[in-house]
């Protein structure tokens, strides 16, 4: 199996496939992570290109399942992958308010490290940020209207990891039990705070964070969206 891990940035993307890893390991399935991480320098895969995909699915034939972490847009060649039947894909979204807060708070520690682009540090004001969080937003909105895709929202993941997790191996058809979850979750939990692409790990960081204005200004950016995603439009 190829499993896409999809993400929004800053939605948890790194601490689910940190769990998608473990979970693996634990099924006693074999695992081409090794293979993966050697043929892509990593588990991220930044482009869809049909020669990646390829490689995706001899690497999958020849070592075992491994865990893609992403941040694809929805393409019709991705869906004719999806269709080959050898992989499932999860997309983990967060509430677009609280993406910008997070990529914000990336940025300037990417900036403090001397880091000139990329790492979100092209960004320094809410406002300046909605464009951006938009279109991650329409990619999102793209996936959520595609039936093969398990959703995971952020929220539900940080406070309930295990309940999220359980219901994911299912849709997985990964044979873990409850204690291994439970295990992975504690894992995770004494190492994430060191990463550098995970920030507080906290929800509705906007009520309190954002001004009245940054307030009324994503909320009527992302306004025809929130409801969708299941979130609450004000206050």
């Amino acid at each position: 199996m190829i499993v896409l891990s999809n993400a929004m940035p800053k939605s948890g993307s790194t601490l689910l496939a940190n769990y998608q890893e473990q979970l693996l390991e634990m099924t006693g399935q074999q695992s081409g992570q090794d293979a993966l991480k050697r043929a892509f320098g990593g588990r991220y895969v930044a482009e869809p290109r049909l020669t990646a995909l390829i490689r995706l699915l001899g690497i999958n034939f020849l070592s075992g399942t491994v865990v893609v972490k992403n941040h694809w847009e929805l393409t019709a060649l991705l869906k004719s992958f999806v269709k080959l039947g050898v992989v499932k894909v999860t997309m983990n979204f967060r509430d677009p308010r609280d993406v910008i807060l997070s990529a914000l708070d990336h940025g300037r520690r990417s900036r403090a490290k001397g880091v000139k682009t990329g790492e979100f540090t092209e960004y320094h004001s809410v406002v300046d940020s909605i464009p951006f969080v938009k279109k991650l937003v329409s990619v999102f909105i793209a996936w959520s209207d595609y039936s093969p895709v398990h959703l995971i929202k952020y929220e539900d993941l940080i406070s309930e990891p295990v309940t999220e997790l359980k219901k994911m191996a299912a849709f997985l058809e990964w044979e873990v039990s409850e204690d291994q979850v439970r295990s992975v979750v504690q894992h995770q939990r004494t190492v994430r705070k060191e990463a550098l692409n995970f920030n507080k790990g906290t929800t509705q960081r906007w009520k309190v964070e954002m001004t009245d204005d940054e307030v009324a200004q994503t909320t009527k950016a992302f306004e025809p969206f929130l409801t969708q995603m299941d979130y609450e439009i004000s206050i």
